[in-house]
């Protein structure tokens, strides 16, 4: 990047956020609906606006659990009481922000468009042979063929997908790739 580069800055807490949940959710470690208060660090009392149109010192004990659900979602209520509360004359200009396609994809599409990168899953199966293959003829781990498997994305000009989704990826196909001489020698027998 040229130092005199335009770029936009975006807040991501929200998408970090979002990412950092669904970690422990796909591992089954979490659900969306179970209350948050063993997981923060903060006391147990938690308070919240009486009612969604309520002035922001109007605050009562939750009527159920806080869920990490609850965290990942604002209710346009709630954004026309902030709308109001910035003095933002067109509260539709704050709900539009939450409608548009989030800042991480739209860098994402940028990133897409000016290294000609194909999409993940026009490319899946074509890596998946890969994975099979070289847990097939190598043995390696899940590791190895994920750090090897984010290479040859990049070789082969693919836009990287999410962590979350190359790592099963990656444990699915090995896997498969694994218990496949198994399953021939017991065909045989």
């Amino acid at each position: 990047m040229r130092p005199d580069a335009i770029y936009r800055i975006a807040s991501v807490t929200r998408q970090i956020t979002a990412a950092a949940t669904m970690t422990p959710v796909e591992e089954c470690r979490l659900r969306l609906d179970d209350p948050v208060d063993d997981l923060l660090p903060e006391p147990s009392v938690r308070r919240v606006l009486d009612r969604p149109d309520a002035p922001v010192d109007d605050i009562v004990p939750p009527h159920r659990p806080i869920t990490p659900q609850d965290l990942l979602e604002v209710p346009t209520v709630v954004l026309d009481r902030l709308a109001g509360q910035l003095q933002i004359a067109d509260p539709s200009c704050v709900k539009r922000y939450t409608e548009r396609r989030n800042t991480p994809f739209e860098h994402r599409d940028d990133i897409k468009v000016a290294h000609g990168l194909r999409e993940f899953s026009e490319a899946e199966a074509e890596f998946a042979e890969w994975v099979r293959s070289r847990a097939w003829n190598t043995g390696q781990g899940p590791k190895t063929i994920f750090t090897d498997g984010v290479r040859w994305l990049l070789t082969n000009a693919v836009l990287l997908p999410g962590v979350s989704t190359l790592a099963r990826t990656v444990a699915r196909v090995r896997d498969q790739a694994v218990e496949e001489p198994h399953e021939k020698l017991a065909d045989l027998l």
